[in-house]
């Protein structure tokens, strides 16, 4: 109920700032025109924003200011995207073992802990899932992200998205590509990833070498846009080892005809919907309501069949193991896990516990042991006379061996009693005594 709450706030929130698009607004969408920025690190304390004006396909105007208000009246009206500094985004893929978004947006903040630069907690995160099934996540500091949004609101520009601009330099197959520019570059590796590279006189960056090296899959081309002064094609193909092709590329030009892959106005940053006109002005939101309530209903209905259906097999599992473990009361089951301690509780009062042939004693000494061990499942249990006999099953007889090595590393001596192959897996029997 609580996750529905929220969801229908946020909802609500959306709506609210719904509204008609002004007269200015209009025409510039009706005539296809459009603001592009370039925001330089450290904005808005420094730095000048470079900007352009595009009419369809013509650009129309551009020029640079300090602060957003210096922009003309009629530069302001356009809607406008934004090139954000490379430095202020971290662009990079982690795989979870999940599809559940909401269970994503909780997991990436501990699965990216070593990645980040301080909190967290003070971290945006955005994410989209790539077609080898990781996700490609930037993180942005929150404080910066509302900043800029700040500042455009301030200025009275209708910021519309803000995407790193690593990602303005178009992507090729099997190629990457290097834009310089003046003392910096940036590198575009895929369609969701790249980095900033502080240029070296006469050399590679550093950082491009370092991508090479980790990449799973590199290029098999590196295409290099205006290269900087001094650059040696010989020597840059010999250090790389990959084939290089030069190119001249005019900024404005190549990132305009690249498609957007990312804007970080997403979840509480998105920016409000501009709907021309107020006669089907809540159509939209009545669909996004009739969407979220079917949504929420499939997904309520399909969770609990999934933990009903999880629910169902462990109550089976711990039935099978009570049986096997204690076959007197195997006629009368109602609750596994009760009765299953409690006649622990017994057999713990019946054994001399501070015996270390006892069951409690051995088993506390093995499961540490099995733990440390990867791919195992523990299938069976038994104790008689001062010795405990386990089935376990294990991927194959390699990962046996490993099982066998960390036992004779213990304060436990083992006998192989039987060892066979069922659907794929090594199923063995194994009895433990103290040495």
């Amino acid at each position: 109920m609580l996750v529905m709450a929220t969801l229908f706030n946020n909802l609500t929130n959306t709506l609210a700032n719904i509204r008609p698009a002004d007269r200015d607004e209009r025409s510039s969408l009706s005539r296809d025109v459009r603001l592009r920025l370039r925001l330089p690190h450290g904005w808005p304390e420094s730095g000048k924003v470079e900007w352009c004006l595009y009419e369809g396909p013509v650009v129309t105007a551009r020029g640079n200011v300090e602060q957003l208000g210096e922009l003309p009246a009629d530069v302001r009206s356009a809607p406008a995207h934004a090139w954000s500094p490379a430095e202020d985004t971290l662009l990079t893929q982690v795989v979870l073992p999940t599809r559940s978004r909401s269970k994503i947006t909780r997991a990436l903040p501990f699965a990216l802990e070593e990645k980040l630069v301080g909190d967290p907690s003070e971290q945006f995160f955005t994410f989209e899932r790539s077609p080898d099934n990781s996700l490609a996540v930037s993180v942005t500091l929150r404080s910066r992200l509302q900043q800029w949004i700040a500042a455009f609101d301030d200025a009275g520009l209708a910021l519309q998205s803000v995407t790193p601009i690593t990602l303005s330099i178009p992507t090729l197959a099997d190629a990457w590509m290097l834009h310089c520019d003046q003392h910096d570059c940036w590198l575009r590796t895929g369609l969701r990833s790249g980095y900033r590279c502080a240029m070296q006189a006469g050399h590679p960056p550093y950082m491009l070498k370092t991508a090479l090296r980790d990449a799973k899959n590199k290029p098999e081309t590196l295409i290099v846009q205006n290269p900087p002064e001094g650059f040696d094609l010989e020597a840059w193909t010999q250090d790389l080892g990959l084939e290089i092709l030069v190119e001249e590329s005019e900024f404005w030009e190549a990132a305009e005809n690249n498609a957007l892959p990312l804007n970080l106005l997403q979840q509480e940053f998105a920016p409000r919907r501009q709907i021309a006109g107020s006669g089907n002005l809540y159509r939209p939101a009545i669909f996004m309501i009739t969407a979220w309530l079917i949504g929420t209903v499939l997904f309520t209905s399909f969770e609990w069949w999934q933990l009903n259906t999880e629910y169902t097999k462990l109550h089976s599992e711990m039935t099978s193991i009570f049986k096997k473990s204690f076959p007197q009361e195997a006629s009368l089951i109602v609750d596994p896990y009760k009765q299953m301690q409690a006649n622990l509780a017994q057999t713990a009062s019946v054994d001399n516990n501070s015996s270390d042939t006892s069951f409690l004693s051995m088993l506390g000494t093995i499961s540490p042991v099995l733990a440390g061990v990867g791919d195992l499942t523990m299938n069976e249990i038994a104790y008689q006379k001062d010795a405990l006999t386990i089935t376990v099953e294990v991927p194959n007889y390699r990962a046996l061996e490993t099982v066998k090595n960390s036992i004779g590393d213990s304060e436990l001596k083992y006998e192989v009693r039987q060892v066979h192959q069922k659907e794929g897996k090594v199923i063995a029997s194994i009895k433990l005594e103290r040495k």
